[in-house]
């Protein structure tokens, strides 16, 4: 089976099409969500009316390498996930094969992410790949994450606590 090498979250990495080298920048290490009413000044009565949304990186990448090893000549599906605060998800991202050149023993997997998953609490989360021999059952798959630290601000507790301290201090 291929042998995971690294996963990295980024705001943005770049291949240059001449050396097949990547550079990456920004690496995203921690993120912090706010939930709040986005239709009101105040925060909501109703929790209900509560949404949860990222406070910044509206997009990152994850790029995640896979080291060919002998016998690796067949054909390999690979999805993407999160896991945040217990919430996994999985996307299906195709299959593939390793090149027949032995020289080159490496595989990337990039995929481009349009926001986080915005858990409850703060939490540490994770995004990574996960491969498996075509065909193959679910004990089959290997998997290689990267951690996101995230942490959570819920605008109705901030907007509580702040009341209360002005109340106390007067």
């Amino acid at each position: 089976m291929p042998r995971p090498v690294y996963t990295i979250c980024a705001n943005d990495f770049v291949q240059d099409v001449e050396t097949n080298l990547v550079s990456i920048h920004s690496i995203v290490e921690r993120y912090q969500a706010i939930h709040a009413d986005l239709d009101a000044a105040e925060p909501p009565s109703e929790p209900g009316k509560l949404r949860a949304i990222p406070a910044n990186h509206h997009h990152s990448k994850v790029i995640a390498v896979w080291m060919r090893q002998e016998g690796d000549d067949i054909e390999f599906e690979a999805q993407f996930f999160t896991n945040f605060d217990g919430k996994k998800e999985f996307h299906p991202l195709g299959a593939f094969q390793f090149g027949e050149d032995l020289s080159k023993p490496l595989h990337r997997l990039m995929v481009r992410m349009q926001g986080f998953p915005v858990p409850e609490r703060s939490c540490i989360g994770v995004v990574g790949t996960r491969i498996r021999p075509v065909g193959s059952g679910d004990d089959s798959w290997i998997s290689q994450d990267f951690p996101i630290i995230v942490t959570v601000t819920d605008k109705r507790t901030q907007h509580v606590q702040e009341s209360s301290e002005q109340s106390t201090q007067s």
